[in-house]
């Protein structure tokens, strides 16, 4: 079914000079028609303490407050089929 074949190291060598010289081709290519450009942005410092990498923002210490002072209250609902009380919070 399968017939196996010895390579000869030029051969191999001929192949794989062949897909990098492709490979250099299409890179050249690719640089000339969409070079790449360094852009430098310089943007505002953060203070330190209140936003930060490693640090819980103000709105999220706000959220944290809010959702603790203003607990959802439960409904109490009774079912018809079932006898034991249902709560779901809203």
């Amino acid at each position: 079914m399968f017939s196996f074949q010895v390579i000869k190291d030029r051969h191999l060598f001929a192949v794989v000079c062949l897909l990098v010289m492709v490979d250099v081709i299409y890179l050249a290519v690719w640089q000339a028609m969409d070079p790449m450009i360094r852009t430098v942005r310089e943007f505002s410092q953060e203070v330190r303490g209140i936003v930060g990498p490693n640090t819980i923002g103000f709105k999220t210490l706000v959220s944290i407050y809010y959702l603790i002072k203003n607990k959802p209250k439960p409904i109490v609902t009774r079912s018809d089929r079932i006898s034991s009380l249902r709560v779901s919070y809203m």
